[in-house]
């Protein structure tokens, strides 16, 4: 049974729609439900402000014969499943078993028709082998599901966050602070579009990467070169980035003044969503590129007055490596 958080009034789960509308009087609600899966926390980068490192360090095992069988329970209510880490792609193998079971898989690019996405800094020898392999698929694809078919793991994936942290490739590379190589930009520009048009590019906004308008701004330009249509700013989750949270996070006024640029540069508000995680979302387009600017909340008591006031609402699970799900509270 699901919480009582997870039904409408009338007792009925939330699932299935984006953003199932619910009457109350004349003031509409909209809610959907997410679940974020971390395969493992193990991760090759050693990002200054993520916490993800240490956590490998005390754990870096995982169940994922009870991550599946969590996946088997809880898709039916879940609108969107993200797979992240950790760096997933090095655990392509228990990720393509997970997109593969056939309780789960009922159509190419979904688990049991929901809609997938996998969160990565983007490993340069292994995603261009899978999106290499995902585009031969989808060129040659009769539409029979055979045994004998070797489909990447990108034709189950909708949505690919490709995290960067800076327009430069160079910087880009020392941020991460990787022992692998990461995706270059002519890499992503030379990407099958089926592929490219896939990507979402998450850029974590922080002290020592992208602080100031000018920067954002340069991105903006950078995702246009490179041909992507769209890309997603977060400042940093307090939770992740532990003690030097304030110290490593950007200006909380950054982001207003990047919001009054787009409105005075063409860009029009799309979406405004609250998650129950502790972050909201704003989303502009110009009609070819959308961005996002997504921001943690300090506190539960930021969360539960944006809860109270933004209209579309998601509520958020999490899958972890021990197979255990964990709810946020509202």
């Amino acid at each position: 049974m699901l919480p009582m958080k997870f039904l409408t009034p009338f007792g009925k789960p939330r699932v299935n729609q984006n953003f199932r509308e619910e009457r109350w009087g004349t003031y509409d609600q909209t809610y959907r439900v997410n679940m974020y899966f971390t395969i493992n926390y193990g991760c090759p980068n050693g990002c200054s402000f993520c916490r993800n490192h240490e956590l490998a360090k005390n754990d870096s095992s995982y169940n994922l014969e009870r991550q599946i069988e969590q996946l088997r329970k809880w898709s039916p209510h879940v609108h969107t499943i993200t797979i992240g880490g950790g760096e997933p792609l090095v655990h392509i193998n228990a990720i393509m078993k997970l997109v593969k079971d056939r309780q789960l898989s009922y159509t190419n690019c979904t688990i049991a028709s929901r809609s997938v996405a996998i969160v990565t800094s983007g490993i340069r020898r292994i995603f261009i082998e899978e999106a290499k392999a995902a585009y031969n698929y989808y060129s040659n694809y009769d539409f029979l599901w055979s045994d004998s078919d070797k489909p990447s793991l990108f034709n189950f994936i909708s949505i690919i966050y490709l995290s960067r942290l800076s327009a430069d490739d160079r910087k880009n590379q020392e941020l991460f602070n990787t022992r692998e190589d990461i995706l270059k930009s002519s890499d992503i520009r030379n990407l099958p579009s089926y592929i490219r048009n896939k990507i979402t590019i998450l850029t974590t906004c922080c002290k020592n990467g992208v602080n100031t308008l000018e920067s954002m701004i340069d991105f903006i330009h950078w995702a246009k070169k490179v041909k992507i249509n769209s890309i997603v700013f977060n400042d940093l989750q307090k939770s992740v980035s532990g003690e030097t949270w304030k110290e490593d996070n950007i200006s909380p006024k950054l982001f207003e003044e990047f919001e009054t640029f787009l409105k005075k540069n063409g860009y029009s508000l799309k979406t405004h969503i609250c998650y129950s995680g502790g972050y909201d979302i704003k989303s502009f387009t110009d009609g070819y590129l959308t961005v996002g600017l997504k921001h943690y909340h300090a506190d539960k008591d930021e969360t539960i007055a944006k809860w109270k006031s933004i209209r579309k609402r998601t509520y958020d699970l999490a899958l972890l490596p021990s197979g255990e799900i964990q709810f946020d509270t509202i």
